[in-house]
């Protein structure tokens, strides 16, 4: 085998990195800059498979690349905060829709008493 064709031991400097964690999930590190202190600002993500957090990895990469990834500690703005709110809500899966029954309440007495 050539050094050319030997597979990667580790990633290079400021390289993504994902791994499987001792919780049974896949998580993944992104260097995103450096922080003020000079640190590496690195950020978090975790999924349940490993095609999700590698979606999710090149994802912040792109938006890394884009110079669009916040700051750490930037407050959101009101519009991107209601935007994000917004696209939440739709996507959460809805416990009682109009075709669904109702619970019945606890202080309402059993039927025949």
């Amino acid at each position: 085998m050539t050094r050319a064709s030997a597979p990667k031991s580790c990633q290079p400097n400021g390289g993504s990195s994902i791994f499987n964690g001792k919780d049974g999930r896949w998580h993944g590190y992104v260097t995103v800059g450096v922080k003020d202190d000079g640190a590496p600002d690195r950020r978090h993500v975790s999924r349940k498979t490993r095609p999700d957090v590698t979606k999710a990895v090149r994802k912040m990469e792109r938006q890394r690349d884009m110079g669009a990834v916040r700051k750490v500690g930037q407050s959101w703005t009101l519009e991107t905060w209601l935007w994000k709110r917004r696209r939440s809500s739709r996507t959460r899966s809805r416990r009682f829709s109009a075709s669904s029954p109702k619970r019945a309440s606890a202080a309402t007495p059993p039927a025949g008493s």
